[in-house]
């Protein structure tokens, strides 16, 4: 037999009923976020609300708040880099093919 007590056995009752709450308030900010994605409401911000919640407490929430937040990352990174390239706002009015200063805020605009 195993002799050291579990974690789960080991935590006060206290302790579970703090990580009932925090699994209870943490769903239900994220359904409200899902629930926003088809009725108008911020759901992109209160879905990441509901998961950083259930992170507190939660592995499996802390493993996948950790993806989002690297593929948003690597999505950022994509994007200022695409940022200073492609066509630039002021066209050239003597035919050469060079290109002048691109405009970030218009190219931000159309992705």
């Amino acid at each position: 037999m195993d002799s050291e007590p579990k974690l789960e056995a080991s935590r006060s009752p206290r302790a579970h009923v703090w990580r009932l709450l925090v699994l209870v308030v943490g769903f239900v900010v994220t359904l409200f976020g899902v629930v926003m994605l088809v009725t108008p409401g911020p759901a992109f911000i209160v879905i990441p609300i509901g998961i950083w919640i259930l992170s507190t407490e939660f592995d499996w929430a802390r493993r996948l708040r950790t993806k989002l937040e690297q593929y948003f990352a690597a999505r950022e990174r994509t994007r200022s880099q695409s940022s200073t390239e492609g066509p630039s706002c002021r066209s050239t009015t003597d035919g050469k093919a060079g290109r002048s200063q691109p405009c970030r805020w218009l190219r931000r605009l159309m992705t």
